[in-house]
C-alpha cells in the first residue's frame, strides 16, 4: 500500500451475515470499510435521489423475479480435486458436497444464501435506503409470506411478498417476488409518491433512470447529491469512492459497514418473518425483535469450529 495513504484499518467486502460482526469490531477503529453493493454509486441513483429529495415520496419497492426450484436433484458426491470442502463451508453446518449446492447454487439454500431477497435484495435495499434518506431508520415492522418449493435441495420460497413499515418519517418498503412489473427489465425499484411514481431499473447501475430523473433540474434550495464521479463505469466508481474515503478520512463510503449491516438486516428479517409465519417488530437500537424470544434465538446460529467469526 502506498506510503501516501494514512495507516488505517481496511475492509473491502463482507457477507451480509458477517456485516454486523464487523460493524461492531470497527466502531473503535479509525478505518474506512465498504461493502460490495457497487450499483449504489451509479449516476442514475444520484439522479433519482435528487428528484425524490425535492418531492418527498412515500415508497413501494417491487422486485420482479422468482427463486428457482431444484427440479433436477443430484446425489451427493466427492468434492472435485483442488476444492477444500471443509474450508469452503467454513462456519456453516457440515453437509456433503453436491453439484446442486456448489458452485453458485448455495444462494438458493436458506442457511447459506437466503434466496433472491438476500442475493438481489441486498443491492436493491441499499439503493432504496439512500434514495429515501433512511440509512439511519434502523427500526421497522416486517411481515412476510411466500410459497415453499415443492421438492429438492433448495428451500428458499419460490414466491415471496415482504412489507416493511418505517416510522418518523412514515413510509413503506415492499419486496415482491415476482411482484407487479412496472419497468421494462427483470427487476428494479418503483418509488411511489403523491404525484406519481418513478422507476429505477435494476439497482441503477446497468440501466438508465426515468426521463423525469435524467431531465430533472435542481430548483433553488434543492439538495445537491454527492457522488464520486471519476469513471463512467459504476463498479470503478464504487472502488474510487472507497479509495477517496481512505485518502481524505472525513468522507463516509457510499456503502460503509454500518449501512451494509442495516441492509443485510432487512434481507435477513424478511426471511425470518417468512420462516416463522408472523409479523416481527425490529428494534434497531437494541438489535433485537421486540417481545419474541424465539425470533431472537434465530438471529444467529452456532458456528462450526474452527471457523468462527
Amino acid at each position: 500500500m502506498s506510503s501516501a495513504l494514512p495507516r488505517r484499518a481496511f475492509l473491502r467486502t463482507a457477507s451480509g451475515c458477517a456485516a454486523g460482526v464487523f460493524s461492531g469490531a470497527f466502531k473503535n477503529l479509525t478505518g474506512s470499510e465498504t461493502l460490495g453493493a457497487s450499483g449504489k454509486p451509479g449516476a442514475n441513483n444520484r439522479l433519482v435521489v435528487a428528484h425524490i429529495g425535492v418531492g418527498g415520496m412515500g415508497m413501494t419497492h417491487l422486485g420482479n423475479m422468482l427463486n428457482p426450484v431444484d427440479d433436477k436433484p443430484l446425489p451427493d458426491a466427492p468434492p472435485p480435486e483442488g476444492l477444500d470442502w471443509d474450508l469452503w463451508l467454513g462456519p456453516l453446518p457440515w453437509r456433503p458436497f453436491n453439484r446442486r449446492y456448489h458452485p453458485a447454487n448455495f444462494r438458493w439454500v436458506m442457511e447459506s444464501g437466503g434466496g433472491q431477497i438476500r442475493d438481489r435484495g441486498a443491492h436493491q435495499f441499499s439503493t432504496i435506503l439512500w434514495c429515501m434518506e433512511a440509512d439511519n431508520q434502523t427500526s421497522f415492522i416486517v411481515e412476510a409470506n411466500g410459497t415453499a418449493p415443492p421438492s429438492g435441495l433448495w428451500d428458499c420460497p419460490v414466491t415471496m411478498h415482504v412489507t416493511y413499515q418505517f416510522k418518523n418519517p412514515d413510509w413503506t418498503l415492499e419486496w415482491g417476488q415476482p411482484g407487479v412489473q412496472v419497468g421494462k427489465t427483470e427487476f428494479g425499484n418503483v418509488f411511489w409518491g403523491d404525484s406519481g411514481h418513478l422507476v429505477l431499473e435494476w439497482e441503477g447501475g446497468y440501466r438508465p433512470a426515468n426521463p423525469e430523473a435524467i431531465d430533472f433540474k435542481l430548483p433553488p434550495g434543492g439538495k445537491e447529491v454527492y457522488r464520486t464521479d471519476e469513471y463512467e463505469d459504476f463498479n470503478m466508481n464504487h472502488k474510487a469512492d472507497w479509495f477517496k474515503s481512505i485518502r481524505e478520512g472525513h468522507l463516509r463510503p457510499a456503502v460503509d459497514i454500518e449501512i451494509g449491516h442495516r441492509t443485510a438486516t432487512l434481507c435477513n428479517l424478511g426471511n425470518l418473518s417468512y420462516l416463522l409465519g408472523r409479523k416481527l417488530v425490529w428494534d434497531g437500537e437494541k438489535q433485537q425483535v421486540v417481545g419474541d424470544p424465539q425470533a431472537n434465538r434465530l438471529l444467529a446460529r452456532p458456528q462450526r469450529f474452527p471457523y468462527l467469526l
